[in-house]
């Protein structure tokens, strides 16, 4: 019995135990649910208040753009105090929480991080709106503007590398100078009345061995010739001088004998100057010729240079071959093949290796006879003994035998293509129309339009803050389609010139205080003239670059440019400058078609991206006439849609706004966004209305007091992406 007991006594001793432990875990999960219970309530207050803050967001920005910002004003820790405790106030009749604090933290302004606000929200708005289905539109337009851009790209470094090798083709005209004698300037040799014009001091051919002949001077020009021998005392019969130097010497010493004093002194007076003159000459060729030897080394390794230059442009032409056209890019190549088959040869006037050595083989003669001269002019004649005047009549002895292999035999420059026309104004004209043309093309382009006079004065819109933005957590947009969405957001929002135009009728006042906020974000001017003037020459650098490599494919126009560059330059004789002319030219036909392709574009028609012959609008004779007329299309007419033109290659002028935003930075295209936006605001009475002091996203902060004097914080971000 004592046993039994024993062990009942035991079983209630756990069961009471056991009965104890499962009462206090059912406190513990009352007490667990009841906090979870007012830890997700005080969780709901906490985003209530913070989205009752967010609900007063700017009603005009969001009705313009549907964009949503909140104002520093409204996004206040007194703001959200309100909301806050009367929220935690709704709580505390079923919760035991007390309020104790609450504010605002972490806020994201508009201006902040690079306008990442601005694009996400943009983003949001535009994946998520009727805007979706133009991704495979932006791929297109996308293509378009890669192929214009590398077009430009490859005839640039087509005419660069051109522009080089005349460079280096013209730095051998001053050969022309040193060797010959004749004046020369960038266009080759100057003439005045048909004949050149001669250089007053010394140059290579200037030593003769015999009397003077077209033989002796290797010339066979009969109007250099001419021009040549007109000038006393050019050339200098050395081997004459040389005699009347020996000559000089036998009569001093005659003299002498005779003691007829003033023979002697007129003997001593002529040596002098016979010896002074051979000095002089001996000088003067030794210095040209190594200046001319110079001049062909450094020809010689800049090829090298070229050469690499060229292969880099073909090499670059077959990597663009999946973006060009094939006729395009067949074209491209033949003509840098062009300068390979040419091997960069210097202009056909001369042989550069013929020249070094005959100039080399000059220059070593004249240095040894340097020294013999400087020896001689130790002593004047009066002064040397007599028995040394046989060693005086030696010396000169070897000179004239040294001086003997000096030659001018292969210092041979062609003139024959050279045109002696005195009335040739060379390249002057068409220089003179590119500049009329590049001063003057927005007046040009816009002849036909009345331009808005918006302008503005403010100095503290978005674009200010961009540089002063936090930008440490840089948000970025690699995707192109995103980038591409917020490119059609922009023209799809903001008007243009050709909108204006359009609708001018119905157009009584400015949208804001710039007409034309579209080219306001792309060139950043205060006004709408100084906007245009700027799009019009980015236009402008968009269309040359088409149409030069047009040029380039169309041998017709190619031929042309060519024929109007040797009419012009042939006088010349230099096959670089001409080169160089017929570039010139196709550049100023290239930069007109520009202008009249732009002039189309403001007058709302389409163009097509790569020009066609049937294109073409600007013959080579108009141009020279300054006549830029084109057949007008209608205006009015119904317009394709933008999937289509870009699937065909067609754009029109907002298309080509849409490319040009596409070339720009980034942030500084949300910036611009973002000021021409507080514009609007602005005209609509807003006055203040800035992105700098509006915030897209922040944290809102809430400490209550709840049980045994417990505290807790509670945050929740919110924002409108």
């Amino acid at each position: 019995m004592v046993n039994a007991k024993k062990i009942s006594g035991q079983i209630t001793i756990y069961a009471a135990l056991s009965l104890m432990v499962v009462v206090s875990l059912i406190i513990t999960c009352v007490r667990y649910a009841r906090q979870t219970q007012m830890f997700a309530e005080l969780d709901m207050s906490t985003r209530m208040s913070i989205e009752s803050v967010f609900a007063g967001y700017h009603n005009k920005l969001q009705e313009e753009f549907d964009i949503l910002a909140l104002s520093t004003q409204q996004c206040s820790d007194e703001k959200f105090q309100y909301y806050a405790h009367n929220n935690i106030d709704g709580m505390a009749n079923v919760n035991d929480i007390q309020y104790r604090s609450s504010y605002i933290e972490d806020k994201k302004y508009m201006t902040d991080n690079g306008g990442e606000g601005l694009e996400k929200e943009i983003l949001l708005y535009m994946k998520n709106g009727i805007y979706l289905d133009i991704i495979n539109e932006i791929g297109n337009i996308d293509k378009v503007a890669e192929q214009s851009e590398t077009v430009k790209k490859l005839t640039d470094e087509i005419i660069d590398l051109d522009e080089k090798i005349v460079v280096l083709d013209q730095s051998t005209l001053k050969l022309i100078e040193l060797i010959e004698g004749l004046k020369i300037d960038s266009n080759g040799i100057i003439l005045a009345n048909g004949l050149p014009q001669l250089v007053q001091d010394g140059f290579a051919k200037q030593i003769i061995l015999k009397e003077l002949s077209m033989n002796s001077v290797s010339i066979y020009n009969n109007n250099i010739y001419y021009s040549v021998t007109l000038a006393q005392d050019r050339y200098v019969n050395v081997n004459k001088l040389i005699d009347d130097l020996m000559d000089c010497v036998e009569l001093y010493c005659e003299s002498l004998g005779e003691s007829n004093t003033s023979e002697a002194n007129l003997c001593v007076f002529m040596y002098q100057n016979y010896i002074e003159q051979l000095s002089s000459v001996v000088s003067d060729v030794k210095e040209k010729s190594r200046q001319a030897m110079d001049i062909i080394e450094e020809y010689n390794s800049g090829k090298e240079t070229i050469y690499k230059l060229v292969d880099k442009c073909e090499n670059d032409i077959k990597d663009a071959q999946d973006i060009l056209d094939t006729d395009i890019l067949n074209s491209l190549l033949e003509e840098v093949v062009g300068f390979k088959e040419d091997e960069t040869k210097a202009v056909d006037m001369f042989f550069i290796e013929d020249l070094w050595e005959n100039l080399n083989n000059n220059y070593c003669i004249l240095h040894d006879i340097s020294k013999i001269l400087e020896e001689v002019k130790r002593n004047t004649l009066e002064n040397i003994e007599p028995d040394k005047l046989e060693v005086l009549k030696v010396q000169y002895g070897n000179l004239k035998e040294q001086i003997q292999g000096i030659s001018n035999e292969n210092l041979v420059i062609d003139y024959s293509n050279i045109c002696f026309d005195s009335d040739n104004k060379g390249m002057g004209g068409i220089r003179q129309l590119r500049e009329l043309l590049t001063k003057g093309i927005a007046e040009m382009i816009l002849a036909d339009f009345s331009l808005s006079d918006g302008s503005y004065n403010y100095n503290d819109l978005a674009e200010t803050y961009m540089n002063t933005s936090d930008n440490k957590n840089s948000f970025k947009v690699d995707n192109k389609i995103n980038e591409g969405l917020i490119h059609q957001y922009i023209v799809n929002r903001f008007m243009c010139f050709t909108d204006i135009e359009k609708d001018k009728h119905n157009q009584s006042d400015l949208w804001c205080s710039l007409g034309y906020p579209l080219e306001y974000i792309i060139a950043g001017e205060r006004s709408d003239k100084e906007n245009i003037s700027k799009i019009i020459l980015k236009l402008s650098v968009l269309r040359e670059g088409v149409n030069i490599a047009h040029i380039i494919a169309d041998s017709d126009k190619r031929n042309q440019a060519q024929s109007l560059a040797i009419s012009l330059m042939g006088f010349t004789g230099n096959a670089a400058i001409i080169k160089a002319a017929q570039f010139l030219i196709m550049g100023v036909w290239a930069y007109g078609e520009s202008i009249i392709d732009i002039r189309r574009l403001f007058n709302g028609e389409e163009l097509s991206l790569f020009k066609t012959k049937e294109d073409w609008n600007l013959s080579l004779q108009n141009l020279l006439s300054f006549n830029f007329e084109w057949s007008k299309q209608n205006n009015n007419v119904d317009k394709t849609a933008s999937i289509e033109r870009w699937s065909e290659g067609k754009l029109n002028y907002k298309d080509y706004l849409n490319i040009l935003l596409m070339t720009m930075d980034k942030k500084l295209k949300l910036f611009r966004t973002m000021s021409i936006m507080e514009l609007r605001i602005i005209a609509l009475g807003d006055v203040n209305f800035r992105m700098s002091k509006y915030i897209y996203q922040a944290t809102g902060v809430i400490g209550v007091q709840y049980g045994d004097k417990k505290l807790c914080e509670r945050s929740q971000q919110y924002g409108y992406i």
